[in-house]
């Protein structure tokens, strides 16, 4: 954009008349921002798309609230800031819905991108509580309309405008936000609005296999070794690679014989690794690196600006300036000697970093748009952080190395009492017998193992009864059934005995299942 022309935009928009917020905005393109619908359409009469306009003009706006700044404050931890410029948005959103759907895809990402947790009221909270309600729903409904304004759902778009227009991308975040929606109104014990997001989302799922570019890019590739990844398998098992790479394999997390050899290069240069953190630990115990980190980050992925951040050694096609200091070069040294990352492999976004994730925090779901991988070595992985990668639930152990895919929706929560360490690798494009899981369920399993419960329960009730000859005492005692099962031995619907298991694990586990 050529931000130049604002100046031209603000003179003209000034005096205009319009449903304009008539709070105080601070920040950058702050008046424009209170007059968006008439500075766009300045900006879309000189030959500016609106959308892109919009979404330009928005970003910078927030993006200089949630940095340090002169306006008191960073959006990240000052309230009343935070408060009336979530507020705003949400006048805006409310005028695209009603009048300007090219401003919708703008500010439902906005949305997502600095108030997943909400306004004023999530600074300071105990974290592991997943989307504000009534943001997450708000996000959903502009996203909806930011999908049919580019054409997304229109069966005869053209392949080339559909990728044009970023629809894969755009359906991603429609279906990811309408799940996590639905999951947090579970946690909320609201079953009857989950099932309407959950149908909503539906909708666009089945939608989505209707679709050229979908249709064609998810043909039954036969990948010798690797279970089919088959749209049928639903929302979750979506994953960007498999889009651009149909005829590689695909797993949420990665099975060790499957590996690129970076993997176990990783693993066994472990020490060094290590050592390299707790040198720089021991050398800066504060961790004042890590929090002057955490004020440069230009969005918002965990609650707490300073609970998830990225120390960068190698990125871009560079080695960091960090990789001088003397704790840090011995595994700056060792990085060089791969190709991957070497500091001349320029891919975007390849790299290497140490990354820490403080406890009692979460990372949001979000998803890559790039065709790679992800590795993690686990430096220090303390007990109570797990990842969640497209269903599948992964945990981080000292000295190994999880391999994943990070074109999936992935998250992370983090229920334990010290800070989560690891070397995080990104890697170029994947070439993967999906891995069975159980579930063991005590008095300290917490929200996240209830979230996984009421995913899996019902299905998996049903598919043991099914192997029964019939319904008798004996058999039924080799079913956990939770009080679930109908007369005549078939599971009842979803939140009927979604909200019997809830019943049960609040009488016989007291879980802390909602919020």
């Amino acid at each position: 954009m050529a931000w130049a022309l604002l100046s031209a935009v603000r003179i003209k928009v000034a005096a205009a008349a319009s449903e304009a917020w008539t709070g105080e905005l601070q920040g950058e393109h702050a008046d424009c921002v209170g007059h968006l619908p008439e500075c766009l359409s300045v900006l879309v009469a000189q030959g500016q798309q609106e959308e892109v306009a919009a979404y330009g003009i928005l970003q910078a706006w927030l993006v200089s609230l949630y940095l340090d700044n002169p306006y008191g404050g960073s959006l990240a931890d000052n309230s009343q800031l935070r408060a009336s410029s979530l507020a705003h948005l949400l006048h805006l959103g409310e005028v695209a819905k009603s009048s300007r759907p090219g401003m919708a895809l703008a500010v439902g990402q906005m949305l997502i991108s600095f108030f997943w947790w909400g306004g004023a009221n999530s600074l300071g909270t105990v974290a592991l509580q997943g989307p504000c309600r009534e943001t997450a729903a708000v996000a959903l409904d502009l996203l909806e309309v930011a999908t049919r304004y580019a054409g997304c759902q229109d069966l005869s778009t053209p392949i080339s405008w559909f990728l044009a227009r970023s629809c894969p991308w755009r359906f991603r975040f429609v279906i990811m936000v309408g799940t996590e929606l639905a999951r947090k109104l579970l946690r909320l014990h609201d079953i009857r609005e989950a099932a309407l997001i959950l149908n909503r989302t539906r909708d666009h799922w089945e939608r989505v296999q209707q679709l050229s570019f979908f249709r064609e890019t998810r043909s039954e590739v036969d990948v010798p070794g690797t279970p089919l990844a088959s749209r049928s398998a639903g929302f979750l098992s979506w994953n960007q690679n498999q889009d651009f790479l149909p005829t590689s394999a695909h797993w949420p997390i990665w099975p060790r014989e499957a590996w690129p050899s970076f993997a176990h290069f990783l693993e066994a240069n472990y020490e060094t690794f290590r050592q390299s953190l707790e040198d720089l630990l021991e050398l800066d115990p504060n961790g004042e690196i890590f929090e002057a980190l955490a004020s440069q980050q230009q969005s918002e992925m965990a609650p707490r600006r300073n609970a998830w951040v990225r120390l960068d050694l190698v990125h871009g096609g560079g080695f960091a300036e960090l990789c001088a200091l003397p704790a840090l070069q011995p595994s700056c040294d060792i990085l060089a000697q791969r190709p991957e990352i070497d500091g001349n492999c320029s891919t975007y976004l390849a790299g290497a970093a140490l990354a820490r994730l403080l406890p009692g925090d979460e990372i949001k779901p979000h998803f890559d748009s790039h065709c790679r991988l992800s590795a993690h070595l686990g430096l220090r992985a303390v007990e109570g952080a797990s990842m969640m990668v497209g269903g599948k639930i992964s945990s981080w152990q000292e000295g190994r190395t999880l391999v994943f895919d990070d074109t999936y929706v992935h998250s992370v929560r983090h229920h334990g009492v010290a800070p989560r360490y690891l070397l995080d690798l990104e890697l170029e494009s994947p070439e993967g017998t999906k891995i069975a899981g159980f579930l063991v369920l005590d008095g300290h399993s917490g929200s996240l193992c209830c979230d996984h419960l009421m995913e899996r329960l019902p299905g998996n009730l049903q598919k043991c009864l099914s192997t029964k000859p019939g319904l008798s005492e004996e058999t039924l005692s080799q079913v956990y059934a939770l009080d679930g099962l109908t007369e005549d031995g078939r599971l009842p619907n979803l939140p009927n005995t979604v909200a019997r298991v809830k019943k049960s694990l609040r009488k016989s586990h007291e879980l802390a299942c909602a919020g």
